[in-house]
């Protein structure tokens, strides 16, 4: 009687261990726009995003993220910015930003619009900025 009950047992761990566990693409699909790389696209990816638009782009200061983290959050691609930067009074100076208030725009939009329609939360947010306006999706075939 022992051995069924701990064949059982161990049967039903077995079992236990083989069912996978369902993953949604809103936490894992996505690498552009998770700038703080932890699976999902939300408010923190937004305010990570205008920090490093404000701090470099506006302020001169050293860039706020990582290059990977900059990758995942330049949306629209070919949208470096030369400019000139004054830096706390110091000597101006031409820096060329890869964030730009479009990139921000874009990933705020896109996640305003998923908070609306949880089916868009399946979709890449590269195939939505394609989809949902021509001209900036144009850029992404250059």
């Amino acid at each position: 009687m022992k051995k069924k009950v701990f064949a059982a047992l161990c049967a039903g761990a077995m079992l236990c261990g083989m069912v996978s566990m369902p993953v949604s693409a809103w936490e894992t699909k996505y690498t552009k726009g998770d700038v703080n790389m932890n699976g999902e696209i939300d408010l923190r990816d937004i305010t990570e995003l205008q920090k490093e638009y404000t701090y470099y782009s506006l302020c001169g200061m050293e860039h706020y993220l990582t290059e990977e983290q900059i990758e995942r959050g330049d949306i629209l691609p070919d949208t470096k910015t030369k400019m000139f930067v004054d830096r706390f009074g110091d000597n101006t100076h031409e820096i060329t930003a890869r964030i730009s208030l479009v990139d921000v725009h874009l990933l705020l939009k896109y996640y305003t619009y998923a908070m609306v329609d949880p089916e868009l939360r399946e979709k890449d947010i590269v195939e939505w900025v394609k989809e949902s306006n021509p001209q900036l999706g144009a850029k992404y075939e250059k």
